[in-house]
């Protein structure tokens, strides 16, 4: 037996994944520090996020991209049947993608409006 046989049993969607969720991790990450500076900075910017103001939110954002990517490789790897792995890695994909998609563009919303509010 190969020393790094976890490695071959991978495959495409959890790697696809993992490498989605570092850039989903990146962008939250880069979200929370761009709406803090502009919201310290700039008194006439208010932040649309409910949840913002809660007391637990500056410890749990990291945490959520963890918590959700882990989920995944959970129902992945515990999922017995390779139709029931291929349906969790194709709509996992998909909801990490459009995850992606969107801190994207919240990022990019958040930039513009700390540079307009110069």
């Amino acid at each position: 037996m190969n020393k790094w046989a976890i490695r071959e049993e991978w495959g495409y969607y959890p790697s696809s994944i993992f490498v989605y969720a570092i850039l989903y991790y990146s962008l939250n990450m880069l979200d929370f520090i761009i709406t803090r500076l502009t919201l310290e900075h700039y008194n006439h910017v208010s932040e649309l996020n409910p949840f913002y103001y809660h007391p637990f939110f500056a410890l749990l954002k990291p945490f959520i991209p963890v918590c959700v990517t882990l989920l995944y490789f959970n129902l992945y790897f515990i999922t017995q049947s390779e139709r029931d792995r291929e349906i969790i890695g194709k709509y996992g994909l998909g909801c990490i993608m459009i995850l992606v998609f969107v801190y994207e563009l919240i990022c990019l919303n958040n930039i513009v409006v700390l540079y307009l509010s110069h």
